[in-house]
């Protein structure tokens, strides 16, 4: 299997339907495919997707409440709507809630299907490549700041869980939808260090790699059964307290010195550390 084939995820409880949508595109695509909308969340949270196909009507999950959360933990993913009639609300709630593509009706026109999904990973791979191209030190620090600031929020949903259940009900969350979001994270932060040739690429590179292998511990751990919160904690302690208020600080503060024009002091002021070149650790 070459590497630039792209990844689709499929969902729909009806094996037919699913062994269907299989034989449709699986020539020509990388196929994963879910029976439910719980199995679609756990593929979700450990594979990163390209376009997904998912059926509304569905006894666990129903699709648009797949696709909004396929929205919020892998953005970039294609989201296509697979439905058995023509349910107005439903739709316009999808296109809202959920960025919908485009939705299909059963049954399908097998070539007409092949060419939307066609279509669809067209304009998906010509808009990374723009990114990739394009992305300037404002437009990436400004997406830095937004990412730091839901990894900070996510952080402090972990240290105010108060009681047992909320907490398990947060590390699920984090531990299972928001895997992948980190590695986009960091997947974007290497390749624009890469594009600027930053000397510290090798000590971010190293701490992704240790963060996300600890994650992934952590969530079989946690999958287990095992009584995770203390872990994740520290974890967290250590993604918000050292990388991004050390390490990131300092990617940043390069980026402004040697790439950014000085209109762009403004926007780095909301990350200002306290200067640690004292610390004798250091």
């Amino acid at each position: 299997m070459g590497q630039d084939r792209c990844r689709l995820l499929l969902v729909d409880d009806e094996i037919d339907i699913l062994d269907s949508l299989r034989r449709l595109f699986h020539r020509d695509y990388e196929v994963v495919a879910a029976g439910g909308g719980r199995a679609a969340f756990d593929v979700l949270g450990n594979v990163r997707i390209d376009l997904i196909i998912c059926d509304q009507r569905m006894p666990d999950i129903t699709g648009d409440q797949v696709l909004a959360a396929a929205r919020e933990c892998q953005p970039e993913a294609v989201r296509i709507l697979l439905t058995g009639y023509s349910d107005m609300e439903t739709l316009v709630k999808c296109v809202n809630e959920a960025g919908l593509y485009r939705y299909v009706t059963k049954p399908w026109e097998p070539t007409a299907f092949r060419q939307m999904v066609a279509k669809a990973l067209e304009d998906l791979q010509h808009d990374r490549m723009l990114k990739g191209m394009l992305q300037s030190p404002e437009e990436f620090i400004a997406q830095c700041d937004r990412e730091h600031n839901l990894i900070k929020q996510l952080g402090h949903e972990i240290l105010m869980a108060s009681n047992l259940k909320i907490r398990n009900n947060t590390l699920r969350k984090i531990l299972r939808i928001y895997t992948m979001y980190f590695k986009f994270h960091f997947e974007n932060e290497e390749r624009f260090m890469l594009s600027i040739r930053y000397p510290g690429y090798d000590v971010h590179r190293h701490f992704h790699r240790q963060f996300m292998e600890a994650l992934e511990r952590l969530k079989a751990a946690f999958g287990r059964g095992e009584d995770v919160y203390g872990e994740v904690k520290e974890l967290y302690k250590k993604l918000t307290v050292h990388h991004i208020s050390d390490t990131d600080m300092e990617m940043i503060r390069y980026v402004r010195e040697m790439h950014a024009p000085s209109p762009l002091a403004e926007k780095l002021t909301a990350y200002q550390a306290p200067s640690r070149s004292n610390d004798p650790s250091r």
